[in-house]
C-alpha cells in the first residue's frame, strides 16, 4: 500500500489500484496483461431507431458525460484473515453531484469481486440508460464464449434464445444494422469469458446474472 498505488500480488497475477483515478489500472495474469482502459462506471449506451424518434439522445444527454466527471475522493485498502484484500473507493460524479462508491475484493485465486453502487445527488434526474461498468483490454483478445440465451443477440424485451454454451470471435458479435445502433447486448448471462489465441484472459460471472456486450466500438 504505497503513496500512489495500491498493488496485490498473488501466484500467477498481479493487480494494481490507481490512487489518484480510483481505478484498477492494471491486472497481469501469468504475465499477460488484461487492461488497456481501466473499469469505469458506465451510464450510457449506443441509440437505436425508437430512441431518436423519442429525442433522448438530447433529454438524457446528462448521463452520457456523468462518468466521465468521475473524481475519486478516498482509496482505502483492508487485509482480511482469510487472505483476501479489499480495496475501496468513494467517488463523486460532480456533474449531477451524486456519489459512487465501488469495493474491489481480491481473493489469493485471483478472482475479485466487484461491488458498486451509486447514490443521485439530484432529486429529478432524466431517466437513466443503462447501470453498469465497462473497460477495454488491449488488442489480441478475440474470442468470445458465454453461458447464457444465445447465439444471437437478446434484450430484456427480446429474449427468446436458448440457453447454452456459445462461442464466437468479438467481430462476429456486430448486429449489421441498416443504420448503426445498441447491439449485440448478451442479457441474462450466467459468465462471460474474452480469451487470446492461448486462451488467456477475463471470465466475469454474474450474481446470478449479467447483461453484457463485447465489441471493437467505444
Amino acid at each position: 500500500d504505497g503513496p500512489d498505488a495500491v498493488t496485490i500480488t498473488g501466484p500467477a497475477f498481479a493487480v494494481l489500484f490507481d490512487k489518484a483515478s480510483g481505478t484498477m489500472a492494471s491486472l497481469v495474469y501469468r504475465g499477460t496483461e488484461l487492461v488497456h482502459q481501466p473499469l469505469m462506471p458506465d451510464f450510457w449506451r449506443a441509440w437505436t431507431d425508437n430512441d431518436r424518434g423519442a429525442r433522448l439522445q438530447t433529454r438524457l444527454n446528462v448521463w452520457r458525460i456523468a462518468s466521465e466527471s468521475w473524481d475519486a475522493k478516498a482509496v482505502k485498502a483492508t487485509r482480511a484473515a482469510d487472505g483476501s484484500v479489499r480495496v475501496d473507493v468513494e467517488a463523486a460524479i460532480p456533474v449531477i453531484s451524486s456519489a459512487y462508491r465501488v469495493s474491489y475484493t481480491v481473493f489469493p485465486t485471483g478472482d475479485i469481486y466487484v461491488d458498486a453502487s451509486f447514490t443521485p445527488g439530484i432529486d429529478k434526474l432524466p431517466m437513466l440508460p443503462r447501470f453498469g461498468m465497462q473497460m477495454a483490454m488491449p488488442a489480441g483478445f478475440e474470442r468470445v464464449a458465454w453461458f447464457g440465451p444465445g447465439p444471437e443477440e437478446t434484450y430484456a424485451d427480446r429474449n427468446e434464445a436458448r440457453v447454452g454454451r456459445h462461442s464466437g470471435t468479438v467481430d462476429g458479435q456486430w448486429t449489421e444494422y441498416s443504420k448503426p445502433q445498441e447491439n449485440g447486448n448478451k442479457a441474462d448471462v450466467r459468465w462471460l469469458a474474452v480469451t487470446n489465441a492461448k486462451g488467456v484472459g477475463l471470465l466475469a460471472v454474474g450474481m446470478p446474472h449479467l447483461s453484457a456486450a463485447v465489441r471493437h466500438y467505444t
